[in-house]
């Protein structure tokens, strides 16, 4: 990282505050493409923190289990083997981390040098130095040009890129990768976490089609809780309670699974649901006890009413707050 920072990501930013002081146009492609570098390096943040628990976490472990070890008899022994094999699991594992974390200084030194590039050829384009490369536009009838202008070769790359990304939002991701790869583009565009979000969404609006049973709600929050524990930073920096609520949708199924199986017969299974969503509400609503309150006194009220034997399956009699909880219109709102 370091490195990255003294060798790239430096000289960039003196050649971005230099192409700023030449006049207005330097500043255009600050403005459009500046937030390229801040997807690689909150990854590189986002891993070097998970290096850091990942070493804490296994010399917890490694502590605990050569506590006592003499390194004789068959017990220490076998326990010395289970130190030998969590440490070439947690090596694997360093390897998987650090392989990604040079992907994203890749992936950060090649926006680098791409945002001093388009900063250069802004200059150069406001000094009439640029050659032209492309000209864009439409003719009309009487032979204006409408939106019509010279383009160089990093600005064609920042249009493809921009093309690749509103592919990608809008779910075209094979036609996008192959816009990017043919417009070398690649490094800049951040397919991964588009394919991530849209995989996500798929499962939450997934139903099961005729003749499929449907999917458990297990499999349709998992994708996007996974996604959402993934970007939780991002999403807290922009105000986006998505991870409480998808945790919320998953007590309302438990208490509703709860229902069925008592309404089925099946006392034990039911008792167990109920203690599940008990677990959950434990476990994932009451950190958010705090700015959540209602919600999760919401959810507290639903597991107790299905407790004590209240039928919610039907909803009539059910109050508002809960049978909102309940119906179906939640997963819509959810994706």
């Amino acid at each position: 990282h370091a490195s990255f920072f003294r060798g790239v990501a430096g000289p960039a930013c003196r050649e971005l505050r230099g192409a700023g002081g030449r006049g207005a146009g330097g500043m255009e492609s600050v403005q459009v493409e500046g937030a390229l570098l801040r997807v690689p390096v909150e990854e590189l943040k986002r891993l070097t923190r998970a290096q850091a628990k990942l070493a804490e976490r296994e010399l917890v472990a490694l502590r605990e289990l050569t506590a006592g070890n003499s390194g004789e008899g068959d017990a220490d022994a076998a326990a010395l083997a289970r130190v030998a094999e969590r440490l070439r699991a947690a090596a694997q594992r360093v390897d998987e981390l650090a392989a990604r974390e040079r992907e994203q200084l890749d992936r950060a030194t090649a926006r680098a040098a791409h945002l001093v590039a388009c900063a250069q050829e802004d200059n150069a384009a406001g000094a009439n130095e640029l050659p032209v490369v492309a000209e864009v536009g439409m003719r009309t009838g009487s032979g204006s040009t409408l939106g019509g202008g010279a383009l160089g070769a990093n600005a064609l790359r920042r249009v493809d890129r921009m093309l690749a990304e509103h592919m990608h939002r809008e779910g075209c991701h094979t036609a996008a990768g192959k816009l990017a790869d043919a417009s070398n583009v690649s490094e800049l565009v951040d397919g991964a976490a588009f394919a991530g979000a849209h995989a996500a969404l798929a499962a939450l609006q997934e139903k099961g089609g005729k003749g499929a049973s449907p999917p458990s709600a297990a499999e349709r929050l998992g994708p996007a809780l996974a996604w959402a524990a993934e970007h939780r930073a991002r999403l807290k920096r922009a105000g986006s309670h998505l991870e409480f609520e998808l945790r919320l949708q998953e007590v309302a199924e438990e208490a509703k699974r709860a229902a069925q199986l008592a309404a089925a017969g099946d006392a034990q299974a039911a008792a167990d649901a109920r203690a599940s969503a008990v677990k959950h509400v434990r476990a994932h609503l009451a950190p958010w006890a705090s700015t959540h309150m209602p919600k999760v006194q919401c959810a507290v009220g639903l597991v107790a009413l299905v407790s004590a034997g209240a039928s919610v399956l039907g909803g009539a009699q059910m109050p508002a707050r809960y049978a909102a909880l309940l119906s179906d219109e939640r997963w819509k709102d959810l994706a």
